[in-house]
């Protein structure tokens, strides 16, 4: 499982009305809180961002159960979000992982 994050985010400062531009790959994801829930751990990772104008901007993403994305969050502040990348957890494609799947078919039993 891993994070994916595409595009660019838009975000307008709340005194100036100036638009400023963040690309994705300037984000870095970690893992930065673990919880035990009910249903096995909660895992919040978090890109953050020290812009000099606009000061710290989060994306946070959730992760509960493991392997399915919960809740995702960006936090621009004051500040107005316009247009956010397109981000979450990206599931492993079967296909292209190391070694392979076999599906056997079901028989139906019989009853005496």
């Amino acid at each position: 499982m891993e994070i994916y994050c595409k595009g660019t985010a838009r975000i307008r400062h709340n005194m100036t009305g100036e638009i400023y531009e963040i690309e994705s790959d300037e984000l870095d994801w970690d893992a930065v809180a673990s919880d035990e829930r009910q249903m096995g751990p909660e895992i919040h990772y978090e890109a953050a961002v020290e812009h000099p104008k606009l000061g710290e901007l989060t994306w946070g993403l959730w992760e509960y159960p493991v392997g399915l994305e919960n809740y995702h969050e960006t936090n621009a502040g004051p500040h107005e979000v316009i247009e956010d990348f397109e981000y979450g957890l990206e599931h492993a494609n079967p296909s292209l992982m190391n070694g392979s799947i076999t599906l056997s078919p079901i028989t139906p039993s019989r009853s005496s």
